[in-house]
Order: C-alpha cells, then sequence, then structure tokens
C-alpha cells in the first residue's frame, strides 16, 4: 500500500453514502466550447451500488499531493466535482474536485478543506465511465 493510502480511504464519508453525484464541465472557453461541439456542463447521479462504489474505490486510491507551490498552465479539459451523500437530495459528506496541476481538492460538509490529493489515470477513467442520458436506471442526468 502506498504511504498515506490508509488515510486517505477514509476521506469518501461514511458508507451510509449510497449515491454519488457527479458534475461535468468542460473547462474551455465559451468560443472553444462551441467550435468544438464540447458536451454541455451536466450532472449525473449514480445511485447503482456498484457504479459507487467504483466511484468510491477510485477516490479512496488517490495519494496526498507533494506540498509545495505550484505553477500551472491553463487548465483546460474536464473538470469533475463528485458528491457523495445518502440520497440525491441530501447535502454531501464529501466532494472531489478535479483541477489544475493534475490536482484534486476534498471538502467536507460546509466546504471544509480536508485534503489536495494527486489526480490519476484511475480516478479520472472511472468518471469517464459514469453512464449519462439513457444509460441504466439509477443513474439519471439532472440538471
Amino acid at each position: 500500500m502506498a504511504a498515506g493510502v490508509g488515510a486517505v480511504a477514509a476521506l469518501t464519508g461514511p458508507v451510509r453514502d449510497t449515491t454519488a453525484a457527479v458534475s461535468i464541465t468542460e473547462t474551455a472557453s465559451p468560443s472553444q466550447v462551441a467550435s468544438e461541439h464540447l458536451p454541455a456542463p451536466r450532472r449525473i447521479v449514480v445511485s447503482v451500488p456498484s457504479q459507487v462504489e467504483r466511484l468510491r474505490g477510485a477516490a479512496d486510491g488517490l495519494v496526498p499531493a507533494a506540498p509545495g507551490a505550484r505553477s500551472c498552465p491553463a487548465d483546460l479539459g474536464t473538470r469533475y466535482v463528485v458528491a457523495f451523500a445518502t440520497s440525491p437530495t441530501a447535502a454531501p459528506d464529501m466532494n472531489f474536485t478535479s483541477g489544475s496541476c493534475g490536482l484534486v481538492q476534498v471538502t467536507g460538509r460546509g466546504g471544509q478543506h480536508l485534503s489536495t490529493l494527486s489526480n490519476d489515470t484511475a480516478f479520472t477513467e472511472a468518471y469517464d465511465r459514469v453512464p449519462g442520458p439513457g444509460s441504466p436506471a439509477g443513474s439519471q442526468p439532472s440538471a
């Protein structure tokens, strides 16, 4: 087990959290979004237990980011905000926000900053595979 992973595993919140709301936004300029026909921002609520566990596992696999200052170029691409909660309408226990410099910010209830983690391909791939419109019951897009 990598150093720090045990501490990170507790971050996804209580196992009672049976939903994951995944908000997906393209962080390009509006003109680039239009010219490249990028998808509109969307929020998908995942409640199928096996899918929630896959998303939780991807978040649990992240390791703490190395400390220190960073200087990053513009972060253009797909941004995910993943909120684990007890239901689609409940306040989330935990939010994971992918951002610039390959980092994931973790916040708890009330927006309290809990950790900064290093993003990895397993995390990104797990969220890229979140079902969208027309998928099986349990994963519904919402406004």
